[in-house]
């Protein structure tokens, strides 16, 4: 029993030893290519540009975040108020529920 945990061990060893080995070939690979790719500019403020609307949005993750939730509702409220009407004729009920809410 001995022999074989010895065994195993060993060969495991041998196969997270070439797993790290090729995996500091990748590495050095990636490395070597972002030395040598020109550097991409980082935009300030970029421009999104979501179905029929266009905003400019700041370069921080938090206004990016808000802005694109503050997207989501509006394009949520005209779709639920769009199929609404077209379902009931009746323009105010979900889609002026829907649009208070996400407010």
């Amino acid at each position: 029993m001995a022999k074989r945990q010895e065994y195993l061990r060993k060969q495991r060893d041998a196969l997270l030893a070439r797993k790290k080995e090729a995996r500091n070939k990748q590495l050095e690979t990636y490395k070597s290519e972002q030395e040598h790719a020109p550097p991409s500019p980082l935009p300030k403020q970029s421009l999104t540009e979501v179905g029929p609307m266009t905003t400019i949005v700041s370069g921080s993750k938090a206004q990016l975040s808000q802005d694109l939730a503050r997207v989501f509702r509006q394009q949520l409220a005209n779709k639920v108020s769009t199929e609404n009407r077209q379902s009931h004729g009746d323009p105010l009920s979900l889609g002026t529920t829907m649009q208070a809410v996400c407010k």
